[in-house]
């Protein structure tokens, strides 16, 4: 193959390989002011959350907004966006009570509900960084919850780990 062809096939390859297009999904840090190994601590991470979905107009993407308490985040906001179809796909973003920010990105399943009056999810949270003292976070969770169909608005509880430098908390 030609060196201008492989070199075009590279850089096509490359430019495909893209997060979703969304203001919501998870931004890689390029620097941060403590090392990514400083001090770091595993904490549990669990809680509960309420919030609603709204489709948009493809039935498909579901746009999240919510309330959360967390432990190590406190009282906070969640916004994300979700993937329905075989498979349930997210991008969520926490705020936490003092501004810090934690993305995440979700996998799972959803099933209807025996009555069909929405769908019982189970999904893995990953976390994928973040602002302030969740610059260099890592972790995960098991997000399990529900849905009603009448009303958009969902429940869901989390339990998983975090894991943060101790010398970014405030």
């Amino acid at each position: 193959m030609p060196r201008v062809s492989s070199l075009f096939l590279a850089v096509l390859t490359l430019a495909s390989c893209t997060q979703l297009e969304s203001p919501l999904a998870p931004q890689r840090t390029i620097a941060s002011l403590a090392p990514a190994n400083a001090n770091l601590v595993t904490r549990p991470w669990e809680g509960s959350c309420e919030g609603t979905g709204v489709f948009r107009s493809d039935f498909v993407t579901l746009d999240i907004t919510g309330t959360c308490t967390l432990s190590h985040l406190g009282r906070t906001t969640t916004v994300g966006v979700e993937t329905v179809g075989a498979v349930l796909n997210a991008v969520h973003t926490f705020t936490a009570a003092n501004g810090d920010l934690l993305h995440t990105t979700t996998t799972g399943t959803a099933v209807l509900k025996p009555d069909f009056s929405g769908v019982i999810f189970s999904n893995i949270e990953t976390v994928t960084g973040g602002t302030g003292r969740f610059a260099n976070a890592s972790g995960s969770a098991t997000r399990i919850g529900s849905t009603n169909f009448s009303d958009g608005s969902a429940i869901w509880e989390i339990v998983g780990t975090l894991t943060y430098a101790a010398s970014d908390r405030r």
